[in-house]
């Protein structure tokens, strides 16, 4: 609210500017556009907290959504490596195989060039013995496998 003569309350020699009436409006009004500010200050700070609620149980749906879209897949791929072991008899697929073997070629071939540029040769025959023990055993396996499926086990 302002005054009848002045944009503001500050002439001393105004009689509206000195008025206790005017000055009690004056405040009154200043106090009612506070509080106004301040109720739609709140509604907005309400209104941004139940959008973010919403935001976040969202986000959390989609995780749970994800999470077992997951675990499904997982179940799916289980039973069907499951499946796949049963139709060749049981034992490891040929894929698994693959990985052992490049897993353990790796460590036995490390082993043997670190022992070769060391010149110690002691490390060198031992990986070679077991490079050699682990070849004897899974060929030993392989064949003994053959063998039973030969004679339908």
């Amino acid at each position: 609210m302002t005054c009848r003569v002045h944009t503001v309350f500050d002439d001393p020699t105004c009689i509206y500017c000195n008025s206790v009436a005017t000055r009690r409006a004056a405040q009154e009004s200043a106090k009612a556009d506070k509080q106004m500010l301040d109720m739609h200050q709140q509604a907005a700070r309400a209104q941004r907290r139940t959008a973010s609620a919403a935001k976040s149980e969202a986000r959390r749906q989609e995780r749970i959504e994800w999470s077992q879209l997951q675990k499904q897949k997982k179940q799916a791929q289980s039973a069907a490596t499951k499946a796949a072991r049963q139709a060749q008899g049981g034992g490891l697929l040929p894929n698994e195989k693959l990985k052992i073997a490049a897993v353990l070629l790796l460590f036995w071939g490390t082993g043997i060039v670190v022992g070769y540029q060391d010149r110690n040769w002691f490390v060198v025959i031992a990986f070679l013995a077991v490079g050699v023990g682990v070849g004897y055993l899974a060929l030993k396996r392989v064949t003994r496998q053959k063998r039973q499926r030969d004679r339908g086990d």
